[in-house]
């Protein structure tokens, strides 16, 4: 019969076997070459997830500021002709739709032209229009558009942003800033500059898909969301 002794000294003795030492070593290693890997793999995707938020939030800046100098340029082009055929009306000028398409032309410079230029008269047709430097005589009826519903009633130089709309005729997908304008004698009562989306798009295109959040987000962080139905006085409200 074997003694409770022996028993135990058998079982310490196989714990004290050379191999074993060495095994809980590798082990240990093991545990901290993992741990090690992780540690750095973790810090690793903070890393590059603080570089893309950079770049995001960086991107933010700057297409906020393009946004807001294309409402402004086109802000601008809005008020030059307005003030032209206010002017003209007091002068007892001659002019006409074709002197006046001249001067948008001007105005838009040569090459493709990112906005359309439309005049609205007082029945609410879209009656003239400048398209990337040609000019559009056929009437299309807007009086159901958000931007000429709005200042209907208002006070001549009150502008209003749209929303995003495609083109009854052209198809063109555009942002609409429109202004009432003062009594003039080519019977235009509204004019409108179209946005084309690729001034938008191209204001985009820089970032990297990857890191590119949706198109709500864009629209967010551009400020044009907040922008969409607003009605201002000047250009200052822009």
């Amino acid at each position: 019969m074997i003694s409770v002794p022996s028993i135990h000294a058998a079982v310490l003795q196989r714990f004290r076997s050379p191999g074993r030492p060495a095994i809980t070593f590798a082990l240990v290693v093991l545990v901290a070459i993992w741990a090690t890997f992780a540690a750095y793999a973790i810090d690793l995707y903070r890393a590059i997830e603080e570089e893309a938020h950079e770049e995001l939030y960086g991107s933010e800046n700057v297409m906020r500021a393009h946004t807001s100098g294309v409402f402004r340029a086109a802000n601008t082009m809005l008020s030059v002709v307005e003030h032209w055929l206010h002017d003209d009306m007091e002068q007892g000028s001659a002019h006409t739709l074709d002197t006046l398409g001249a001067m948008i032309s001007h105005l838009q410079g040569t090459g493709d032209q990112l906005i359309t230029v439309g005049l609205i008269d007082s029945d609410d047709n879209g009656f003239w229009r400048v398209n990337r430097g040609t000019i559009l005589e056929e009437k299309v009826y807007l009086g159901d558009r958000d931007y000429v519903i709005a200042l209907r009633d208002t006070a001549a130089g009150t502008r209003f942003i749209g929303a995003p709309i495609i083109g009854r005729k052209s198809g063109l997908r555009t942002v609409p800033l429109a202004i009432r304008v003062q009594p003039n004698a080519l019977g235009v009562k509204y004019i409108v500059a179209y946005l084309t989306e690729d001034i938008f798009n191209n204001a985009f295109s820089h970032i990297s898909r990857t890191l590119r959040p949706p198109s709500s987000e864009l629209r967010e962080m551009t400020g044009c969301s907040s922008s969409f139905g607003r009605q201002m006085t000047s250009i200052e409200a822009i």
